[in-house]
């Protein structure tokens, strides 16, 4: 074997111990020994040793996701908001920064959807009064209540305020 041979030979098993290394290395210290038929011929002891700080640690976009549970739709709303793929590379950090956006998206999702169903039971689209705040002679209201508008008239001579309103809309006569 020439010299030139040897050295591209130690070359190479020196950079697949680079990439093993990149690829195992977890802030431990350790020796590899150079075994194996194509870098047995080595005479010189190679001895990596890995870094008293511990490397960060990274995973996949998906592979977060799925440690939170998120589902499908949730992890494809998350890549069209952010312009990222689910095969991208992050830190645990950004992981930690993912996990915190969606437990604030999924409570404010379970507040949206407790208003929304408030919103259902009915609430008031319009209001057209005739007077006064303080002295109404004729007030009207337009509600929407599960997808249908009801007219509706207001008894009293203040002002109704907008927000939500519950009644029965089977009952045609005066309503508390």
């Amino acid at each position: 074997m020439t010299e030139a041979n040897f050295m591209a030979l130690a070359q190479k098993c020196h950079a697949e111990l680079q990439a093993l290394n990149k690829i195992a290395d977890k802030g431990y210290k350790y020796t590899i020994g150079i075994t194996g038929p194509e870098c047995s011929l080595t005479s010189s002891n190679i001895v990596l040793k890995g870094s008293d700080e511990p490397k960060e640690f990274t995973l996949t976009i998906e592979q977060c996701a799925s440690s939170m549970k998120m589902t499908e739709k949730q992890l494809l709303e998350y890549e069209a908001n952010f312009k990222v793929s689910r095969t991208d590379v992050i830190n645990e950090k950004m992981c930690n920064i993912m996990f915190e956006y969606f437990k604030k998206h999924r409570e404010l999702t379970r507040e949206k959807d407790a208003l929304g169903a408030l919103m259902d039971n009915g609430y008031i689209q319009k209001r057209y009064s005739i007077g006064s705040d303080d002295d109404i002679s004729c007030q009207t209201i337009i509600v929407k209540r599960k997808g249908y508008y009801y007219l509706m008239e207001v008894h009293g001579t203040r002002a109704t305020s907008m927000g939500l309103m519950d009644f029965d809309p089977t009952i045609s006569n005066w309503q508390d």
